[in-house]
């Protein structure tokens, strides 16, 4: 899914990057990979002082800057099933702790 920039606006060197050249959002590991200026220069070119972001880690800059980049899909984690694999096996243990709990209910 494209995201169009607002125009009127000047982009910074991240946005034109991904947003105009590549014509796509990036994902949080390829804003993990670039640098911690180019970040802040997307965060200064939407309001943000300097010295609210100065000696920020760069994680948490990512997490900033995604949301400018990518509002639509924002807050979807990268791994958004962490017990994808366990999923079938949760389950069955619920349905059978709630069946034991309704017999002992029941009796």
């Amino acid at each position: 899914m494209n995201f169009v920039p607002e125009f009127g606006r000047n982009l910074s060197p991240l946005e034109r990057k991904y947003l105009v050249e590549l014509k796509r959002v990036p994902k949080r590991g390829e804003l993990m990979g670039e640098s911690i200026s180019n970040l802040k220069s997307v965060l200064q070119a939407r309001g943000w002082s300097r010295s609210s972001i100065s000696g920020v880690e760069k994680e948490t800059l990512v997490l900033k800057v995604l949301p400018y980049l990518d509002p639509i899909n924002a807050v979807v984690d990268d791994e958004p099933f962490p017990l994808g694999s366990n999923c079938a096996i949760q389950f069955i243990l619920r349905a059978i702790f709630l069946s034991l709990v309704l017999i002992i209910l029941h009796s």
